[in-house]
């Protein structure tokens, strides 16, 4: 495979864009000429976004981002799918796909982290410390902000978010406390040790009737830098399906219009 390339695929009327590369500037152009040629000369409604990058630059992730907003804002949708990995500014992308409509594969990695400076080579001093923290700052900020903003303007609004994240919860709780059930590798069946965490905030959400508790968990999460549990990735609403995993399809997606968000009462903390 070649990691290093952006693929145009277009088959059975149906067009993909797969992304074997970092998320730099140049393939955030060769991003934007793919959707361009999908949506603008063949006039596809809808195409996908297969990732399998390590991440890259926040400049070429800021610049997909303007260039799907565009097309969104035309009547386009972009799901997006996630190959072996998708890490830092593709595990962004992932989540900034179509909402309802991001999937990811049983054995795939997804890595979240705060935005990051290489300082290799180059002198800091205490001033420009200072200066980078702010911007490091700045830009985590409106990178969680966007992302919650897509997320509850996809969902319906804060109060169906909330609502979808208790469901999705309820709904992973239901599965890993079956008899002999075993889901991503976890073969004991216990509860994750996050899922009670994960479902106090949008008890917290819902009373507080906003996604802020949602975004403090999530900046938290976002600084342990370390690979996330895909049923994780689920609850947090950062993807939508696990190909494979029954019940985490695509035909679930948003499951709070179905699934009643009661919890049972040993979910309590």
């Amino acid at each position: 495979m070649d990691l290093k390339s952006i693929d145009v695929v277009i088959a059975d009327r149906q067009g993909e864009v797969h992304i074997n590369a970092e998320i730099d500037e140049p393939a955030a152009l060769a991003i934007e000429a793919a959707l361009d040629l999908l949506f603008g000369y063949y006039h596809f409604s809808a195409i996908l976004l297969r990732l399998n990058s390590n991440g890259g630059q926040l400049t070429g992730l800021m610049h997909i981002y303007g260039t799907m907003a565009t097309w969104r804002a035309r009547g386009k949708h972009i799901r997006t799918a996630a190959g072996f990995r998708a890490a830092s500014a593709a595990a962004l992308l992932l989540s900034l796909g179509e909402i309802g409509e991001r999937q990811v594969l049983t054995h795939s990695t997804v890595l979240f982290h705060h935005v990051r400076v290489d300082a290799s080579g180059v002198a800091i001093t205490s001033r420009s410390a200072g200066k980078i923290f702010d911007s490091l700052q700045r830009h985590d900020k409106h990178l969680i902000g966007g992302l919650l903003q897509h997320i509850e303007s996809g969902i319906g609004g804060h109060a169906a978010a909330a609502a979808e994240g208790r469901a999705r919860c309820a709904l992973l709780y239901g599965r890993v406390s079956r008899p002999k059930e075993i889901i991503l590798g976890n073969s004991s069946c216990t509860r994750p040790k996050w899922l009670a965490a994960v479902s106090r905030i949008y008890d917290k959400c819902s009373s507080v009737d906003s996604l802020s508790p949602y975004a403090v968990y999530l900046n938290r999460r976002f600084a342990l830098d370390s690979a996330m549990d895909l049923r994780e990735a689920y609850a947090l609403m950062l993807i939508d399906s696990i190909r494979g995993v029954p019940d985490l399809v695509p035909e679930a997606r948003l499951i709070h219009q179905a699934v009643p968000a009661k919890w049972p009462s040993r979910l309590a903390p």
